[in-house]
């Protein structure tokens, strides 16, 4: 199985990326979300990398912050 890269952001955050070739890109603008797009995206079975800014990861709650923090795949 190939695993992708994930991008969750801002739009201005994730633009980068996507013109780099990076398909799974998610623009998220309010904190909700970010929450549910987190959360499905730790779900994913084809997600081997989560590229997030740090200031998005300390908006999240701190029970999926925790789960981000020690996750092995994704990495994050």
């Amino acid at each position: 199985m190939i695993m992708e890269i994930a991008v969750i952001g801002k739009s201005e955050f994730i633009l980068g990326f996507r013109l780099a070739g990076i398909r799974q890109t998610y623009a998220v603008e309010t904190d909700e979300k970010l929450v549910e797009t987190v959360s499905r995206v730790l779900g994913a079975d084809d997600i081997g990398i989560l590229v997030m800014k740090g200031e998005d990861v300390d908006r999240l709650p701190l029970r999926l912050r925790t789960t981000l923090e020690e996750s092995v795949s994704p990495t994050v």
